[in-house]
């Protein structure tokens, strides 16, 4: 769907040669880096939260499907663009940089690199992690836009409270798909078997802080509502059609972390 606004998006992308930034009105908040062989990373710079009131309690109460409605109200938060609206349902796990399931401490390093992980510079959460072929793997990962520290103790509970009643309970979010095929695909040489390509899923969550770390924390599967740019997903055509398909499989692994 074509969606968004031609001027005075809250939410948009800027970018120069390899470099690209996602800005929350006037301020970049994550710098998003890709180079196509080189590793994914998103960095927290500065950044708040946003939402739309009067949705709130639409979205408490749990979408039953794509809701034309609430998809044009969050669309007007984003610049003009082509975009692939998905309702997913997720299971998502609070991830602390250097800690335990920390992609860039883990996988990153696994696949390409022997330098120190990068840092995000915020926690953030990740959902669905399956293997896609003999050469691929795709992460599924959702980015608040404030540290889940920053989040309200009393809203938490009353998310608690929903989510123990539902999975129904809805958050909000702009996605990119990001393919990350490392050095042996850039030659054209055979990919050793701990170099695979990583296929990244980004949801940057405009709604739903509070739902997301409740969620986490009570080990609850949640829905997203996310509008997938097409635009600024680093991914061919054939890749995003697979995706929905990718999101239906179950978890498989192809990354042990050490004991």
């Amino acid at each position: 769907m074509t969606l968004g606004v031609t001027s005075g998006a809250r939410v948009r992308f800027s970018e120069q040669e390899w470099e690209r930034w996602l800005w929350l009105d006037d301020r970049p908040t994550f710098d998003v880096t890709w180079c196509g062989t080189c590793p994914f990373l998103f960095k927290r710079l500065d950044g708040s939260t946003l939402s739309l009131p009067e949705l709130q309690d639409r979205l408490a109460d749990g979408l039953d499907g794509l809701d034309r409605d609430v998809i044009t109200a969050f669309a007007q938060l984003l610049p003009r663009g082509v975009y692939r609206p998905m309702l997913l349902r997720i299971e998502p796990r609070l991830i602390y940089p250097g800690a335990p399931g920390d992609y860039f401490a883990e996988e990153v390093i696994a696949t390409w690199s022997d330098d120190p992980p990068e840092d995000p510079q915020t926690p953030y959460y990740r959902a669905l992690e399956t293997v896609i072929g003999p050469d691929d793997q795709f992460y599924e990962f959702i980015v608040p836009m404030v540290p889940p520290d920053w989040n309200d103790p009393g809203r938490l509970r009353e998310n608690a409270q929903l989510l123990a009643k539902s999975s129904r309970p809805t958050a909000v979010a702009v996605s990119m798909l990001e393919m990350h095929l490392g050095e042996g695909y850039a030659v054209g040489h055979p990919v050793p078997p701990d170099d695979y390509g990583h296929w990244c899923l980004t949801h940057f969550l405009l709604d739903g802080h509070h739902k997301l770390e409740a969620a986490a924390v009570e080990q609850k599967a949640v829905q997203l509502l996310t509008l997938l740019s097409i635009d600024q997903s680093r991914a061919t055509p054939e890749r995003l059609d697979q995706l929905e398909e990718i999101l239906s499989r179950e978890p498989s692994h192809r990354f042990e972390p050490p004991l």
